[in-house]
């Protein structure tokens, strides 16, 4: 809510030794994070969700930008986030299986 996450996930890069993105990437989170925590600020998300940033897939060099994890109805849920800095999208109608 007050821009310091960003900047902080790039000092923990840093001081972790974790390969620092480009500036597009830290400028596409500056970007990106303030509109995550209105998102999970939101009340009618419950207080013991989990939210991971710049998690880290294992075995792989890959991250994901956001996943936020919680139960509903006694079922375990995971909900992955990868924002874009798109100008312009189209949606497209819902495939059906």
């Amino acid at each position: 809510m007050n821009n310091l996450i960003a900047p902080r996930i790039d000092e923990l890069f840093k001081e972790l030794n974790v390969w620092r993105e480009s500036d597009g990437e830290f400028k596409s989170r500056v970007n990106s994070l303030p509109g995550m925590a209105n998102i999970i600020s939101d009340t009618r998300i419950d207080d013991q969700v989990q939210v991971a940033l710049e998690y880290r897939i294992p075995l792989t060099s890959k991250r994901v930008d956001f996943m936020i994890g919680g139960c509903i109805d006694g079922n375990d849920n995971v909900v992955i986030v990868e924002p874009k800095q798109w100008t312009e999208c189209t949606a497209i109608p819902r495939l059906r299986a």
